[in-house]
């Protein structure tokens, strides 16, 4: 009986942070997709904002941005204006677009995805496409 409850109760904790997280995700396209102007700063207060963390099982929630290959350097200046001084992006491969990482919270232990693109590679690739 009580390995029942236990194992009630790790599935309810598991559901329950799993919808948090999946609203962030959804709140995050929505103000994603309705603003023309996002830089680190209001990247880093959204994710300040969702209450979500590394407490909650969350490691990183990182923007991905698709862009074609003949714009990375215009996209990687922009990104540098946004917060970011010396962003570079991943160049590796000749697939056209590029999902690059944007942004990532909390920077200070996922500054090392930024710049990746997710799409090099069949299996990060076919994530992205999802």
């Amino acid at each position: 009986m009580r390995f029942q409850q236990l194992t009630n109760n790790l599935g309810a904790s598991f559901n329950t942070r799993l919808a948090e997280t999946t609203q962030a995700l959804r709140t995050a396209a929505a103000t994603v997709s309705n603003t023309n102007f996002l830089d680190r700063k209001i990247w880093a207060e959204y994710l300040e904002a969702t209450g979500l963390n590394s407490s909650k099982g969350l490691s990183g929630f990182g923007l991905i941005r698709r862009v074609p290959r003949n714009r990375i350097d215009d996209f990687e200046a922009m990104i540098r204006t946004r917060g970011l001084p010396d962003y570079v992006a991943e160049r590796a491969g000749e697939h056209d677009p590029l999902y690059l990482v944007a942004f990532i919270e909390p920077y200070e232990t996922n500054a090392g995805a930024l710049g990746i693109d997710v799409a090099n590679g069949t299996t990060r690739k076919s994530a992205a496409d999802a």
